[in-house]
């Protein structure tokens, strides 16, 4: 079976606001976040790998800008060997010049110039920055004849290993330039330059614990990291560079464990490398680069992070997206409070139109007023409405238009159908109420007719009027029925059991008996809407009406002393089954009416 359109998609009031709210403003939000998340993403990505690169090419800087330094000074002592400015017949001449060289490159550590004819001068700097000069034979230093022989073969400068001074206490990396004129050789130098002065670089671009830079010499030892600035202690002859699990620092320790990995919107250049280094559950990130020209073995220039660089950003980002779910929560709480404001008036309101729509007043609510004008504005309307519903409920037989509703049968014209109409009656009702004031009558008027609808509404009958004292009814419309005869003939029985009851009473508070009569008659008649346009009630026209009408009068003829007497039709009662007891009281012309009537009494 196909649901009609008007039942399909059927939403409540308070889920509909809840959703609508927290939609749009997940909407809201959920757009705003995403720009913000994929514009911010974007922007620190490329800030992120900005700053990697520029982190690096800073370091790299630095290093050659210092180890550039130790070329040009290396290059201006040996010209001016080689111009004859100064000569290694003149030591103490030449010692003062390389000395006086070394005030302008502070970052030079010591100068070593060693004739062809094996004698040597060194010039080295104290801790307190003044200069030594040391005279001896390169005979006596088996390490400086292996440098000068390797000086005397070779055809160029070249870097030579790092080595330990003690001078210095600390630790030098040099330059060895041989010294030829016209192809005669003269002699070499060698300028070095302390590794706490690239040290001192490393330090200046790290934020311990969060972002370290280092310089790894070949790959095994470390040349320059901040911890080496103060470290001197445990290097030596023997060890003038330190390993990588020697400098206290966790990360270079477990370097030769590190994984390659790629981090999503970093972009590096492909001379830079970078790797993963996990310990005690930390992550560190590495980005190392390698700088030729400074000897066999690279210097590798390297920059870590004790978490992405971008993580703390990323952190705010993730931060702003919690800020959003919370601010959706908080949406839905209030759209769910809202929408209760707004949802418990409006129901209350369909509640009662539903009542309403069913003619059940006494179960219209009184709606309670609001703090939103419009809700409350309906309220008190309704309110108003509803009064004057339950006032004008009181004039109008509000089951007969719920029947008619529930029917289809509003406002639907009339036609003609098999009824059974019935009409009641107090018998001497103007001398029962002589003694009475108006009130009183009216009060006992009220009571009798209560009584009497109770009966016919018991057996689904139709209240069509009352008329002063009397009552009359039908069956067979709206509702349909295949026996209209049965439920009228109950309801006639239900009424005189319910008057001698209430005689019962009656006698016992000293008033007098009521007499009612009652008639019954079956037949075609034209149902519905009758009147005019502006006035319409619903009712039955035909000799059907007269005749049930002559059967209660007829009560008084047959038998005026009854209490209560309950006359049918022959028509009628052919239709009633057998449990159903009648008499017959024989033949009767009846005013109004040419044929007769077969009259019966109900037992």
């Amino acid at each position: 079976m196909q649901t009609p359109k008007d039942e399909r998609l059927r939403f409540g009031l308070q889920p509909a606001l809840v959703v609508s709210i927290a939609g749009l403003v997940l909407l809201a939000v959920g757009a705003v976040g995403a720009v913000s998340y994929l514009a911010s993403r974007s922007i620190v990505r490329e800030f992120g790998s900005v700053t990697i690169v520029e982190n690096l090419d800073r370091l790299e800087s630095e290093l050659r800008d210092e180890m550039d330094a130790v070329v040009h000074q290396a290059q201006f002592v040996s010209q001016a060997i080689i111009g004859g400015t100064y000569s290694f017949a003149e030591p103490q001449r030449l010692a003062d010049f390389a000395s006086g060289s070394m005030a302008a490159a502070p970052q030079i550590g010591g100068i070593l110039l060693a004739g062809a004819n094996s004698s040597a001068i060194r010039v080295m700097r104290t801790i307190g920055n003044d200069t030594v000069t040391t005279t001896f034979d390169l005979e006596t230093r088996t390490n400086l004849q292996q440098l000068a022989e390797l000086a005397r073969n070779a055809r160029g400068s070249f870097w030579i290993e790092p080595v330990y001074s003690t001078t210095r206490r600390a630790s030098l990396l040099g330059l060895c330039v041989p010294i030829r004129y016209e192809d005669r050789y003269l002699g070499f130098i060698v300028v070095s330059i302390l590794t706490k002065t690239l040290s001192a670089f490393a330090d200046e671009l790290s934020d311990p614990p969060h972002v370290t830079a280092f310089m790894l010499y070949g790959g095994d030892f470390v040349l320059a990291h901040p911890s080496l600035i103060d470290n001197s202690a445990k290097l030596s002859k023997s060890s003038p560079l330190l390993g990588f699990d020697k400098v206290g620092d966790v990360v270079l320790a477990n370097l030769s464990e590190g994984l390659p990995f790629h981090e999503v919107g970093i972009s590096l250049p492909e001379d830079s490398e970078a790797l993963i280094v996990s310990k005690n559950d930390k992550h560190y990130q590495v980005y190392m680069r390698a700088v030729d020209g400074y000897g066999e073995k690279p210097i590798v220039i390297g920059i870590y992070y004790s978490e992405s660089i971008l993580n703390r950003v990323f952190q705010i980002l993730r931060d702003q997206v919690i800020v959003g779910i919370a601010l959706l929560i908080g949406a839905i709480i209030l759209a769910f409070v809202l929408g209760r404001i707004i949802a418990r008036p409006i129901a209350r309101a369909a509640r009662g139109a539903l009542a309403v729509q069913s003619f059940d007043f006494d179960h219209v609510p009184t709606l309670r007023h609001s703090r939103i004008i419009e809700v409350d504005d309906l309220a008190r309307s309704l309110n108003r409405a509803y009064d004057g519903l339950k006032s004008f409920a009181r004039y109008v037989p509000r089951k007969l238009v719920a029947r008619l509703i529930k029917e289809g049968l509003a406002g639907a014209g009339s036609e003609e159908r098999a009824l059974s109409v019935m009409f009641t009656d107090i018998a001497g009702f103007s001398a029962l109420c002589e003694e009475m004031s108006a009130s009183e009558v009216a009060d006992f008027i009220n009571a009798h007719l209560s009584l009497v609808s109770r009966c016919i509404d018991g057996e689904g009958g139709t209240i069509d009027k009352y008329i002063g004292d009397a009552a009359m009814a039908f069956w067979g419309a709206p509702d349909t029925l295949d026996n209209t005869a049965l439920p009228a003939c109950r309801a006639a029985v239900a009424i005189r059991a319910a008057i001698v009851a209430d005689n019962r009473e009656r006698l016992a508070r000293g008033l007098a008996p009521v007499r009612i009569r009652i008639g019954v008659h079956t037949g075609p008649l034209v149902v519905g809407d009758i009147g005019a346009p502006e006035r319409i009630n619903y009712t039955v026209v035909g000799d059907v009406v007269n005749g049930a009408q002559r059967l209660e009068s007829l009560g008084k003829e047959i038998d005026p002393e009854a209490e209560a007497i309950v006359l049918i039709s022959g028509a009628t009662t052919e239709l009633l089954p057998p449990e159903i007891a009648v008499k017959s009281e024989g033949t009767f012309r009846v005013k109004g009416k040419e044929q007769s009537l077969n009259v019966f009494r109900v037992g």
